[in-house]
């Protein structure tokens, strides 16, 4: 399988998840588990195919100091 068709494939199976009522997707929540493991188990295939170190990583973001940062206040 391609790494397009795989990824196309994962976003069809996630789609139809998406859809499900939450007592649909309670009823079938073991089968939505195992379709999720073998979704990450071929994007980790698609990953190291094309060397991908960290393929779930997102940049950190700090945050900003405060304006207020050093200011000392009279009791």
């Amino acid at each position: 399988m391609s790494h397009h068709s795989a990824v196309e494939h994962i976003l069809k199976r996630v789609s139809t998840w998406a859809v499900l009522s939450d007592t649909a997707a309670f009823m079938r929540q073991n089968e939505i588990r195992a379709g999720i493991d073998e979704c990450n188990r071929e994007l980790t295939a698609c990953s190291e195919k094309f060397t991908v170190r960290h393929p779930y990583v997102t940049p950190r973001v700090y945050p900003q100091k405060s304006p207020l940062d050093g200011i000392i206040y009279d009791e």
